[in-house]
């Protein structure tokens, strides 16, 4: 208490100081302007004081760079730590920054911006930007938290690359980042876009003054493989470090001819990857891949990295984010922003397949993603995982006829004990030529699971079974989950729910949509088969060619219903329709803000674990999004 009543005194004390000298001045005959105006006494002495730490801070670099040739001379190396000593000797240490060059020393002084540049033969200059990479293909800093490698150029990057894929550093443990954004079409991302270098089949391309190519014509020639990944085969040469892009991103990258496409091949160990962003990708291969990776073996955190106008193409599992996962893999806060996911095998628009452990959390794809054979996801195309606030608005398709599969707006094809929390679907979803399911938010379940807080609102189509939120289930639940759109099955099942399953749960959903069957099969506007149905209800339209087969909530079956909002009509209970007491009681059960309501209460078991859960829904344009 007595040293913060010191200091409050001192402040006062100052304060009337400056006061009385003004007074003192202006009663002397000098006027405000003559103080504060242009040009006036305080703009002067400031400017005064400004040439002088301009003074100073040349005469510091003028002595930083004397010793440093004084060094030279005398035969001694001086590198980046022995530079950094100097620096560090004169203007103390995080006020300058040295960085070492074959042929030049730079400094950059922290206060002012300002960099000063010595070359080979002594001369100095002040630089009115640092240069991109004085020393293309050597990384900058140590690889600490405190002072990570960095990326400067399409050089560094390639090195890192052909450093990996030859065993020369996997960079086990080191942190590296991004210095700038980097466009491979551009010759200012490259410290010379006109060196010579050679493709080394394999691992990648070196600096080859015989050469007959530039670094930059091996990158962008779409005749050629482009940029070989990182840890570019399953091998053991793979990247071993930390990637923190810094939200700085690579524009332009071309990738093609090699097993496991991405910036990254393959990752086998604990490695993180975070804030990069990839504008314009052009990824394509037989094997796995993915915008950032293509397969992981080992333990990966992926956060924060997006994708804008990319274009992605494989004849295996393929991911927006990444191709396949056998290991564990944690994905947060990742999107796509645009572009395209084709192939013939299982694609997502964040992750393809999964056969590992899997967690997804408050990620999104927008692009279009088309698969000519397999299952398609808007964020995982097949396996199980917890997937949790993501959504799609993307349209997605398959074009198969070979089938059992999915196509879905979240998973395409679920495994076992796959559960999925407050995920929604904008994105049309299937259609009447492929033989796979159909589903907004799953396309089709294997085994056990949970949907709980989810919704669709986008068209769903089939020959096949197909549904609002499922398309069909083996054993589940599916809670709070509301269909907005039109369901339509040309030649099987479909329910404003789930289309086809047994041993289903259904609690608190409700349908609005359309649902369409255009054969003799069950449509119902809850279900189409047999379900325990509680508190749910339908409002749309329920479309197909048998009274026996076609039901307000079930289409055929029977329905075990404890249901508040409505009740059972007997006389055409063999189908399962249920219908309301009165239009006014249809009209005022539930609305878009009630259904959020609920969704935002929500507690999935005693424990209340999913405390985060509150308020993390609200209504915009009259229906349900995530607030992020």
């Amino acid at each position: 208490m007595r040293k913060h009543k010191m200091n409050k005194t001192s402040g006062i004390t100052l304060i009337a100081l400056v006061v009385t000298i003004i007074v003192l001045l202006l009663l002397a005959g000098i006027s405000i302007q003559m103080l504060t105006g242009d040009n006036g006494i305080l703009q002067r002495a400031g400017q005064a004081k400004e040439g002088t730490e301009r003074s100073q801070e040349k005469e510091a670099v003028d002595l930083i760079f004397t010793t440093t040739q004084m060094e030279l001379v005398q035969g001694k190396t001086v590198d980046y730590d022995s530079f950094q000593a100097i620096i560090d000797s004169v203007f103390g240490k995080e006020n300058a920054k040295g960085n070492v060059g074959d042929n030049s020393y730079i400094i950059t002084v922290t206060k002012s911006g300002k960099n000063y540049k010595m070359d080979s033969n002594g001369n100095i200059s002040q630089l009115d930007e640092l240069p991109l990479d004085i020393n293309p293909g050597v990384l900058e800093g140590k690889g600490t938290q405190d002072e990570p490698y960095v990326i400067n150029s399409i050089e560094d990057l390639v090195a890192v690359s052909y450093n990996v894929n030859t065993g020369i550093d996997l960079y086990e443990g080191k942190i590296l980042t991004l210095g700038r954004d980097l466009d491979f079409e551009d010759n200012n991302s490259y410290a010379n876009a006109d060196a010579k270098y050679k493709y080394i089949n394999g691992p990648g391309c070196i600096p080859d003054s015989s050469s007959e190519t530039t670094i930059k014509d091996l990158m962008i020639n779409t005749s050629g493989n482009g940029f070989t990944p990182i840890g570019f085969s399953d091998s053991e040469n793979v990247f071993k470090g930390s990637f923190n892009g810094k939200g700085k991103s690579l524009s332009n990258i071309y990738i093609d001819g090699v097993a496991y496409g991405g910036v990254f091949g393959v990752i086998a160990s604990n490695v993180s990857i975070s804030n990069l962003k990839l504008i314009n990708s052009n990824v394509k291969s037989n094997a796995s891949i993915g915008g950032v990776l293509g397969l992981n073996k080992g333990n990966l955190t992926i956060e924060s990295c997006t994708l804008i106008s990319c274009n992605l193409y494989s004849r295996s599992q393929e991911g927006g984010i990444v191709g396949n996962n056998s290991g564990t893999l944690s994905i947060e806060r990742c999107s796509i922003k645009s572009g395209n996911i084709n192939g013939s095998n299982i694609i997502g628009g964040i992750i393809g397949q999964n056969s590992g452990t899997l967690d997804v959390y408050r990620c999104s794809n927008n692009a279009t993603i088309s698969t000519s054979f397999a299952p398609a996801g808007g964020i995982v195309g097949g396996g199980s995982g917890n997937i949790d606030m993501c959504y799609n608005t993307g349209r997605i398709t398959s074009l198969s006829t070979g089938g059992p599969g999915g196509v879905g707006g979240i998973i395409g094809d679920a495994g076992a004990n796959t559960n999925i929390y407050n995920c929604y679907n904008i994105g049309d979803i299937g259609t009447e030529t492929s033989d796979f399911l159909s589903g907004g938010i799953i396309g089709y379940s294997r085994s056990e699971g949970e949907i709980i807080n989810c919704h669709n609102n986008g068209i769903i189509t089939s020959k096949n079974p197909a549904g609002g939120i499922i398309g069909s289930i083996n054993t589940g639940s599916i809670i709070n989950c509301y269909n907005f759109n039109n369901v339509t099955s040309k030649n099987s099942l479909a329910g404003g729910i789930i289309g086809g399953g047994n041993r289903i749960i259904i609690d608190n959903c409700y349908n609005k949509g359309t649902i369409v069957s255009n054969s003799t099969s069950c449509v119902g506007g809850i279900a189409a088969v047999s379900a325990t149905i509680t508190n749910s209800y339908n409002t749309g339209s329920v479309l197909g060619n048998s009274e026996y087969t076609t039901g307000y909530i079930i289409g055929s079956g029977s329905v075990s219903n404890t249901n508040k909002y409505m009740k059972q009509n007997p006389e055409i209970q063999s189908n399962g329709a249920i219908e309301f007491e009165s239009e006014a009681e249809r009209n005022t059960i539930m609305d878009v803000q009630r259904f959020v309501d609920i969704m935002n209460r929500y507690k999935w078991n005693q424990e209340n674990e999913y405390d985060s859960w509150i308020n993390i829904w609200k209504v915009e344009n009259e229906i349900p999004i995530l607030v992020y």
